[in-house]
């Protein structure tokens, strides 16, 4: 069997496109000023099997580092020694996909100074093309938006279409709301066409925009979630064969975050009344996946305040059961699923900046790595430094 990676838009029309689920690993754009560092700050995590050997890797993007740290997977759930690429200044989110065309994991690492996103082409032995960099805001999301059959980028803030061969064009403006912060695919509709959806920090709410199939939206509706939030998950969680979402709500300006936001999908780009759900303090992340084996889609977020993760495991008819929490490292500010040591269960690996927010300044960070038992717990953590 092929490696096995959760992602957080188990549903969406997106994780098809490039006949891989090793993408989408959907992150938060860092508050302005909030974090003082003194080295690496792990803001972002991202899996894939980069080399082709059948073992999950993990990258971290290291927001005080200036660097991506790559840690190759044992295939027994342990990590070797973190090896560091310089991207450019403060690296936050990271993305794995297939860009090129020849079935090798790509890394997409989006910029906050200034914003950008950068690509670097997997070249198959362990090592990376010079960095290409391309103008965009906040994390991105891999997918056809045109279909023409090559992967583009989008951004919080426009569309990148994809030539084919890990390049890709200029920008195409969309417009959200204020302060887009998460972005996520989807066919909300269920036309063919893949859709998007924007996370607004400034205004707490959720854009979705409709794709026309050749690269351009029109808005759907702008949906009232939680203040400030920071990422964005999508599935089925209600069994209904329509996309679900749910946001994290980690409202940083105010250091007030407590919820998530669950918003069940009408099949037409429209979502029902949102659902909050309290998880603890500063939700920074939010993954979709199954973590019990029972065919139902649930959530794990990275609890800031809590330096762990929170499980939610699903019920199947868009609701929950209550929040189970499992020990990471100080500051968690991402989080990614994947079967790391080919038991069947999904593991997480957690970002870990070093610090709480509102606590202090982070100190180093570290990965952390918690293997499931496949019931919907999760035992460890494992620590490893992003840095050598």
């Amino acid at each position: 069997m092929g490696a096995r990676i959760a992602i957080a838009c188990l549903f969406a029309l997106g994780c098809d496109v490039t006949g891989s689920v090793d993408q989408r690993i959907v992150d938060m754009t860092p508050p302005p000023d909030l974090v003082q560092a003194p080295d690496r700050v792990p803001w972002s995590v991202a899996v894939a099997d980069l080399g082709g050997d059948g073992k999950i890797d993990v990258i971290t993007a290291n927001l005080e580092g200036n660097t991506i740290s790559i840690l190759r997977g044992n295939g027994d759930g342990t990590l070797g020694p973190a090896v560091e690429i310089s991207v450019g200044q403060a690296p936050f989110a990271v993305l794995a996909a297939k860009l090129d065309g020849d079935q090798r994991p790509d890394l997409v690492v989006s910029l906050r100074t200034p914003s950008s996103v950068v690509v670097l082409l997997n070249q198959g032995d362990g090592t990376f093309r010079a960095a290409l960099s391309y103008s965009g805001s906040g994390p991105a999301v891999a997918g056809d938006w045109n279909g023409d059959g090559q992967i583009d980028l989008a951004t919080t803030t426009g569309l990148l279409l994809g030539h084919g061969d890990g390049t890709f064009g200029l920008a195409i403006v969309h417009n959200a709301g204020l302060g887009p912060s998460a972005v996520a695919a989807a066919d909300l509709d269920r036309d063919g066409k893949l859709d998007l959806l924007v996370a607004n920090g400034g205004d707490g709410s959720v854009t979705a925009l409709l794709g026309n199939g050749d690269g351009t939206f029109r808005t759907a509706g702008v949906f009232t979630v939680g203040a400030g939030p920071a990422s964005l998950a999508v599935a089925d969680f209600d069994r209904d064969g329509r996309p679900d979402l749910v946001t994290a709500d980690a409202n940083y300006l105010a250091q007030a975050g407590n919820r998530i936001t669950v918003l069940l999908g009408k099949g037409d780009g429209t979502f029902q009344p949102a659902v909050a759900i309290p998880v603890g303090s500063l939700p920074a992340i939010a993954i979709a996946g199954d973590w019990n084996g029972d065919g139902k889609a649930d959530l794990a977020v990275a609890i800031n305040r809590a330096d762990g993760a929170g499980v939610l495991l699903g019920k199947g008819d868009g609701g929950f059961g209550s929040v189970a929490s499992f020990p990471a490292g100080a500051g968690p500010r991402g989080i990614a699923a994947a079967d790391l040591d080919s038991d069947g269960n999904l593991d997480f690996v957690v970002a870990n900046s070093g610090g709480r927010e509102g606590f202090g300044p982070p100190h180093g960070g570290s990965l952390s790595v918690l293997r499931g038992n496949g019931d919907g717990t999760f035992r460890g953590p494992a620590d490893y430094p992003v840095a050598q």
